[in-house]
C-alpha cells in the first residue's frame, strides 16, 4: 500500500466511523418516546440534507482545497455532534441538529472523494476505492457493535461524545487531502467525458443509482425476511455477507485483473433472486450473501473509479459530488420505495424486483464499458 494513503484511509474510517455511530440511533429515539413517524424524519432528514447540499456544496466551495473542505465538514460536525446532547428532547431541535449534521458529512464525503479522484492516478484508482470499500464495509460492520455496548455501559448520550471524538480524531488525517492546487482544463481540448451533461455520465449516474438501490433493499430488508423464517434477525446473512466483501476486495487489490464487473452483476442478480424463492433454506441464504458480498466488493470500486475518470482538475469536484450524491439517493429510494413495494407486493417478490434492476444496471454498466469513456474491466 502507497504510504501517501494511508492518512486518507485513516480519515474515511475516522469519518465514516463519526456517522455509523448513529446506525443504531433509531433505537435510542424509540426508547425516547418518538414515534415511528417521527423516527423516519430524524434520521431521514440527515440522509436527505446530505444529498441535497452535496452538488450545491462542490459549487460554493468549488475553490476550495479538499483539505479545507474536509476540515470545514469535520468542524460543523463536531459542533452538531455537541448540539445533541442539550437538544434531543425536541423533535423540532433534533431535526435541526439533523440538517446541520448531514451538511458536515456531506462536506467530508465531497473533499475526500473529490481528492481520490484527482490526485491518484487512473490506474490506481480501482485499487484505491477497493481499499476505502474495505475500510467503510468495517465501519459499517464493528463501529454499530462497539456503539451498542456503549450505550448499554454508560447511557444513549455516549454516542454523541463517541461521533465527537472519532470526527475529533480524523481532522489531523485531513492532511493526507493536502495537494498543489489544479487548474482548469483548457475549454477547447475538453473531451465528451468532461461536459456536464454527457450521456456517459448521466448512463454513470443511473446505474450507480440502481445498484445502490438494490443494495439498500438487501440490507434493509434481509432481516425481515429472517424474521419470517424465524431464524433471527438477519445479523448472520450481514455478518457473512460484508465478511465475504471485504475478502474479495483484499483479493482483488492483489490481483486487480480478476475484477469483472459483468461477473459481479451476475452474482447480484442472482443472489437476490435466491432470495424470491419459495423455500429458503440456511444453505441458500450463505449462497445468496457470499453472492451478494462478491458483488458489492467488485462493482463499488468499479463505480467509483469510472466515475472519477470524469473530468479534470477542479471538474472533478462536480462529477465525484454528483456521484456520491447519486449512491447516497440509492439508499433512500432502496429503504422507502422498497417498503411501499413490499407493503402491497410482498417480500419476497420485493427481492425479485431487485434482481430485475440489478440487471437493468447491467445492461447500462455493459454499455460504458463498451464506450471509450468506461471502465476498463469487463
Amino acid at each position: 500500500m502507497n504510504k501517501q494513503l494511508r492518512p486518507i484511509l485513516a480519515l474515511f474510517f475516522l469519518a465514516f466511523a463519526s456517522v455509523s455511530c448513529f446506525l443504531i440511533y433509531p433505537v435510542i429515539l424509540r426508547q425516547k418516546g418518538y414515534s415511528y413517524s417521527e423516527i423516519g424524519l430524524i434520521i431521514g432528514s440527515f440522509s436527505i440534507t446530505a444529498v441535497l447540499t452535496r452538488l450545491p456544496l462542490s459549487r460554493i466551495l468549488s475553490d476550495w482545497k479538499e483539505e479545507h473542505i474536509s476540515i470545514l465538514g469535520l468542524c460543523i460536525t463536531l459542533f452538531s455532534t455537541l448540539l445533541y446532547v442539550p437538544l434531543d428532547g425536541s423533535f423540532e431541535t433534533l431535526i435541526l441538529v439533523r440538517i446541520l449534521h448531514g451538511i458536515g458529512f456531506s462536506a467530508v464525503v465531497l473533499g475526500s472523494f473529490s481528492f481520490v479522484a484527482k490526485a491518484v492516478n487512473e490506474e490506481n484508482r480501482y485499487q484505491t476505492f477497493l481499499l476505502i470499500g474495505i475500510v467503510l464495509m468495517a465501519c459499517g460492520g464493528v463501529i454499530p457493535f462497539l456503539s451498542e455496548i456503549l450505550v448499554q455501559l454508560l447511557s444513549h448520550r455516549a454516542l454523541y461524545f463517541a461521533s465527537f471524538l472519532f470526527a475529533g480524531l480524523a481532522l489531523p488525517f485531513t492532511r493526507g487531502l493536502r495537494q498543489e492546487d489544479f487548474k482548469a482544463p483548457n475549454p477547447n481540448d475538453m473531451t465528451d467525458s468532461d461536459h456536464y451533461m454527457s450521456w456517459r455520465f448521466i448512463l454513470l449516474l443511473i446505474v450507480t443509482l440502481l445498484f445502490s438501490h438494490v443494495q439498500a433493499t438487501v440490507f434493509n430488508f434481509i432481516s425481515l425476511v429472517f424474521d419470517e423464517l424465524n431464524l433471527g434477525m438477519g445479523g448472520t446473512y450481514l455478518l457473512i455477507f460484508l465478511a465475504v466483501s471485504i475478502f474479495i476486495s483484499v483479493l482483488l487489490y492483489k490481483y486487480p485483473r480478476f475484477g469483472s464487473v459483468k461477473f459481479g452483476y451476475m452474482c447480484i442478480v442472482i443472489g437476490c433472486l435466491l432470495l424470491n424463492l419459495k423455500s429458503l433454506t440456511w444453505g441458500v441464504l450463505v449462497i445468496s450473501a457470499f453472492l451478494n458480498g462478491v458483488a458489492l466488493a467488485i462493482i463499488y470500486a468499479a463505480l467509483n473509479s469510472w466515475a472519477s475518470n470524469f473530468g479534470s482538475g477542479r471538474q472533478k469536484s462536480f462529477f465525484m459530488a454528483a456521484f456520491t450524491a447519486t449512491y447516497d439517493t440509492g439508499f433512500i429510494t432502496g429503504t422507502i420505495l422498497s417498503g411501499i413495494f413490499a407493503k402491497y407486493y410482498g417480500l419476497r417478490n420485493l427481492f425479485f424486483l431487485a434482481s430485475s434492476i440489478a440487471f437493468f444496471s447491467l445492461v447500462g454498466a455493459i454499455i460504458l464499458l463498451s464506450s471509450r469513456y468506461g471502465g476498463k474491466r469487463a
